[in-house]
């Protein structure tokens, strides 16, 4: 929070999932057969598979909000 003149400078920061459930449901499901399919050496797929839909359907929003301060 930064002071100038008589106002207040707030910095908020958001982080939103825009992404559905089933997306998560469609992984877990695929996950599991390949690993079983492969004895487990699916699972770094898998993962690296989870990271990249998780950022690529996560948004971060830093917001600046301005308030008059009272005196």
């Amino acid at each position: 929070m930064r002071v100038i003149q008589d106002q207040v400078l707030k910095q908020t920061t958001k982080i939103v999932y825009t992404g559905q459930n089933r997306e998560f449901l469609y992984w877990y499901i695929q996950t599991f057969f390949f690993s079983l399919l492969t004895l487990g050496f699916y699972l770094p797929v898998g993962a690296n598979r989870l990271l990249r839909l998780l950022t690529r359907r996560t948004v971060v929003c830093w917001y600046e909000l301005v308030e008059l301060q009272e005196e």
